[in-house]
């Protein structure tokens, strides 16, 4: 499982979420069954190394406490009415931040920062169990946050791949052509998102679309974070330099491999905060 998506990342109570996945390495899709659930347990955010809440934590996934199943399927949705339940549910809250908060910094944190709480997607396929967990955000933001947008890049400095606009989990070439490599080809892989733009302190420039968002830290003092853009990169054939990339140094290079046929890429793109967006792109080597 390459990446859980969540649009929008970060919601209002009583808004609806959709979920999606993406898995790599299926043969037959047909045989593979998916399970979600939702719940409120998060390991602390006040943890080890002053951690800050707000922040991109670990988690343990949904345990046997609060959880609610949300179906079965590529795609789930959390609905309006339980993302309302959960944002006022004072256990909930407590389970997830603990219950020796002071109520300030709670209403703070519901109000300014947003409840973390876990979707969980479990994949059974070819006899093996495998489990991924995807933080989604709860607050009473105005604007709350959004994902990446959905991923593009240029392939081999010629060739521009962007996600198609009605799958976009699915990346293909922007012309509508195929996207073609020679056996054994050097390749290099460049996102791009726009023009770029210079960063916060002067320094390399960055994506225009990364966002500043509020954390709490264990002083209970709120703070402004920015976002940052990663690049995590994903191939059955071939060799990457990298697994994954991030600004300024971008760019990734992909050596085809010797055997032509068609062969699978992925690209996940992050922001550091939760935010997600991916696709899978078909490359012919001949």
């Amino acid at each position: 499982m390459l990446a859980v998506v969540a649009e929008p990342p970060e919601i209002r109570p009583g808004d609806t979420l959709d979920l999606s996945i993406l898995i790599a390495g299926v043969e037959d899709p047909s045989e593979t069954q998916i399970t979600w659930r939702a719940c409120g347990s998060f390991d602390g955010f006040f943890g080890g190394g002053g951690a800050q809440y707000g922040e991109e934590q670990p988690d343990e996934g949904c345990g046997a406490g609060l959880a609610f199943d949300l179906g079965e399927g590529p795609t789930a949705q959390l609905p309006g009415v339980l993302t309302a339940d959960l944002f006022d549910n004072l256990d909930v809250i407590a389970m997830t931040l603990g219950s020796d908060l002071p109520e300030d910094i709670v209403d703070e944190i519901r109000s300014s920062v947003g409840i973390a709480f876990l979707v969980e997607a479990t994949v059974r396929v070819e006899g093996k169990l495998i489990r991924a967990t995807k933080r989604v955000l709860l607050s009473e933001n105005e604007t709350p946050h959004t994902n990446p947008p959905p991923p593009q890049y240029m392939f081999d400095r010629e060739q521009a791949v962007i996600a198609e606009p009605s799958d976009p989990l699915r990346c293909v070439r922007e012309d509508g052509e195929p996207v073609t490599a020679a056996p054994s080809a050097n390749i290099e892989l460049a996102p791009f998102a726009g023009a770029l733009v210079e960063g916060e302190d002067g320094g390399p420039d960055e994506e225009p679309w990364l966002e500043t968002y509020n954390i709490i830290n264990a002083r209970g003092e709120l703070r402004e974070r920015k976002e940052r853009a990663f690049y995590a990169w994903y191939t059955t054939a071939g060799e990457l330099d990298s697994g994954s990339t991030k600004s300024p140094l971008r760019n990734n290079i992909w050596r085809a491999p010797d055997e032509e046929g068609d062969y699978p890429l992925w690209l996940i793109v992050r922001d550091g905060h939760g935010g997600t967006s991916a696709c899978e792109l078909t490359v012919t080597v001949e």
